[in-house]
């Protein structure tokens, strides 16, 4: 059996914070480029659920920041499953920093 490939077209998610490498809309810069996840986009406009695809497909973003970002935390899948039932489903996040500004590497308290 071979497996499809797909072409994914990123989602642009416009941000306060956004550093304006991506662009804006409606003059606000984006921050976010959402480039794969449940809602992420084939060339044709469809998502992957409306192409067929019934698997889920972790959400992976690039962000282009401008400014200082809070720390989140996120249920796991326990946790999530008690907070919102049984399509609760936890979060692992994971950051990669491929370029920061010596002003922005430092922590803020």
């Amino acid at each position: 059996m071979t497996a499809a490939v797909h072409r994914l077209v990123g989602s642009p998610s416009p941000r306060p914070w956004g550093g304006g490498r991506f662009g804006s809309v409606d003059g606000v810069p984006v921050g976010e480029l959402w480039v794969s996840g449940d809602e992420a986009r084939l060339p044709d406009g469809r998502t992957l659920a409306a192409a067929g695809w019934s698997e889920r497909v972790p959400l992976v973003k690039l962000l282009d920041v401008a400014g200082v970002l809070s720390v989140q935390v996120h249920p796991d899948d326990a946790q999530a499953l008690r907070l919102a039932g049984p399509t609760g489903v936890g979060k692992h996040e994971a950051w990669v920093v491929l370029e920061a500004a010596p002003e922005i590497g430092r922590a803020h308290v």
